[in-house]
């Protein structure tokens, strides 16, 4: 809360920078644990917010993160956000980026305004706007932020030449082709890293896909489903889950809540759990 108004000046002045976020819910009651309402209260906020699955791809997107914010085409900040206990308390192996391969997909960064105060070179700073200027840089912050869902995908293909992970871009799927139904996650969840190995005991092969959406913008896919489950833990649906079907729209759409705050509905060590869901 203390940095609310910095946050939205941050991506306001357009500043290509990268952030964590470990996202938790927020009081009250009083918690410290896993959920998303901090980081979606402020998804309006002008920054490109990618979520996060597990540790090694917190480590990439990081990469990643600066990849995106650092484009010319692009200049917005980056928030690399994770889950505030599964993620941020817990331990798993990483494979940290060399430098080297980092030089090859991160050059250094090149600023695209002059970096200091020069009487030459005029730079007014963050002065009182008319609104008629006002609306071209939301304009042009809009248009910027519609660019980097090709930029994502791009960024995405780039690492994976260099390092060989890579996390599907703006969306990840599994499954999905010819899939009769399919379970959705707006960002990340330990509910649903578990699901690929749920939904292999769950029924016939190539019925049930899952879909991912690694950022928490409106997302470009077209599916022909008869039903989609929506999966949300950030306590803001159904309105922030209904961004998906630009196009066509499943038969019958079901929202329901995985858990919250270290208490979720499926688990690995229950076979049946994705099923009832």
């Amino acid at each position: 809360a203390l940095m609310y108004e910095p946050y939205f000046r941050m991506s306001t002045l357009r500043l290509p920078m990268v952030m964590a976020i470990a996202t938790r819910e927020m009081t009250s009651p009083e918690t410290i644990w896993s959920g998303q309402q901090d980081a979606v209260s402020v998804r309006e906020a002008g920054w490109i917010q990618m979520f996060c699955d597990d540790n090694q791809e917190i480590a990439d997107m990081i990469v990643q993160g600066y990849m995106i914010s650092e484009d010319p085409e692009i200049c917005i900040p980056v928030n690399v956000c994770y889950d505030g206990f599964y993620s941020s308390h817990l331990t798993s192996g990483v494979i940290i980026p060399d430098q080297e391969e980092v030089d090859k997909v991160l050059p250094p960064h090149r600023l695209h305004h002059p970096p200091i105060l020069d009487p030459d070179s005029p730079l007014a700073l963050d002065p009182m706007t008319p609104g008629e200027l006002l609306m071209h840089y939301r304009k042009s912050h809009l248009e910027a932020m519609q660019r980097a869902q090709d930029v994502i995908d791009d960024v995405d293909r780039r690492f994976a030449q260099v390092f060989g992970r890579s996390y599907g871009g703006m969306i990840e799927e599994y499954r999905c082709e010819d899939a009769d139904l399919v379970l959705r996650g707006t960002h990340q969840n330990p509910f649903l890293s578990s699901l690929p190995g749920q939904k292999d005991r769950c029924g016939a092969e190539g019925e049930k896909g899952l879909l991912r959406g690694r950022p928490q913008r409106q997302l470009r896919v077209e599916l022909r489903v008869h039903v989609c489950g929506n999966a949300c833990r950030a306590g803001s649906w159904p309105g922030a889950l209904c961004q998906l079907f630009r196009h066509r729209r499943p038969r019958r759409r079901r929202y329901f809540l995985p858990g919250h705050g270290r208490h979720d509905r499926a688990s690995v060590s229950d076979p049946g759990s994705a099923r009832r869901i």
